[in-house]
């Protein structure tokens, strides 16, 4: 005579063929909601930028760990998740990735910015991209601009 304690085998099976869809169900919306994307999987010799470092690496293999790859960079061994690594190169058209064309670009807007500061660029410093330089004396360069207009709106004895 079995116990009451224990449920029928039938309606444990059922029960976990519902906990089976509820939870693919929540995957589902969370998935949805969140906008999450499969990142395709990287080869070997792959030239990768490794976010957490902000440097160039090298896939040397897969990692035991789901979705981790083994990387050599400037003479070490690393293992980083498949979220942290950006390809650099594509295998088949050469073509750079669209973080080394950011990268550029905002190396080009440094060195553009340094030359207004009169650090061998024009004599006068402008606003570039809506940046605006900050004065000789370190201050605001609006104050200081309203300083100078409400001086010379003063009259002269």
């Amino acid at each position: 005579m079995g116990t009451q304690l224990e449920p029928a085998p039938s309606k444990i099976k059922a029960y976990r063929r519902q906990l089976a869809e509820k939870r693919e169900k929540a995957k589902v919306a969370y998935d949805k909601f969140h906008r999450t994307k499969s990142l395709p999987d990287l080869k070997g010799e792959d030239e990768v930028w490794v976010t957490d470092m902000k440097k160039h690496a090298t896939v040397t293999g897969r990692a035991k760990e789901p979705r981790s790859y083994w990387l050599q960079t400037e003479g070490r061994r690393i293992r980083r998740n498949r979220r942290f690594l950006v390809v650099v190169q594509e295998a088949t058209t050469g073509e750079t990735c669209h973080v080394d064309k950011r990268n550029q670009q905002h190396e080009d807007e440094v060195w553009n910015y340094v030359a207004a500061l009169n650090i061998g660029g024009p004599s006068e410093p402008s606003n570039i991209n809506g940046i605006r330089p900050i004065s000789a004396r370190g201050g605001n360069p609006r104050r200081e601009s309203r300083g100078a207009e409400e001086e010379s709106t003063e009259p002269e004895l």
